[in-house]
């Protein structure tokens, strides 16, 4: 185990009552996977949400997290590790309400988003990993059933989610 994962506190999901809420959204329990992250206000289409935040780790310092709970791939080789601010607790949707910027840096209204509308993001729109999948709870009638890394989404559900993905899977796939 390299000095680093020794450091890495993975039980930041058990804090929930130490989250800080935004302006724009907070924490509340969920019907999709026991805790989420709501809209505290109308959100416009466009709108900047929240930001992406992370302890940065290398390929190389990960050994046994939770990939679903614990892991956003920023990179090729490089992950953000949750460490229990809000948007860590976002849960995943195959039809999604929010997605990255174009810069990877923060997460934006897909569409216009009501009060008290639980915010997701698709997982699939940060992995690139073709061994990683989970099963879905989501719900939604666009349902996939399971939640898998980019490169075993079909050519349909890539080409629309390529825009709302992290920048590094934009550069590998965008000219495909």
């Amino acid at each position: 185990m390299s000095q680093n994962n020794q450091a890495i506190d993975n039980n930041w999901n058990q804090k929930v009552d130490e989250v800080a809420d935004t302006e724009a959204a907070e924490v509340r329990k969920s019907p999709i996977a026991g805790t989420g992250v709501f809209a505290k206000r109308p959100i416009k289409k466009d709108e900047v949400v929240l930001p992406v935040t992370g302890k940065k780790l290398h390929e190389s310092e990960i050994s046994e997290v939770n990939r679903s709970l614990s892991l956003l791939q920023v990179d090729t080789d490089w992950y953000l590790m949750a460490t229990g601010t809000i948007d860590d607790f976002l849960n995943h949707s195959c039809d999604p309400n929010v997605g990255f910027t174009p810069d990877g840096q923060s997460f934006f209204a897909l569409r216009d988003i009501a009060k008290d509308e639980e915010l997701c993001w698709d997982y699939s729109t940060c992995d690139n990993d073709p061994e990683w999948f989970m099963d879905c709870l989501c719900g939604s009638p666009k349902c996939r059933g399971k939640v898998t890394g980019f490169p075993n989404l079909d050519a349909e559900t890539r080409a629309r989610l390529l825009p709302i993905s992290q920048p590094y899977l934009r550069r590998l796939y965008g000219n495909k």
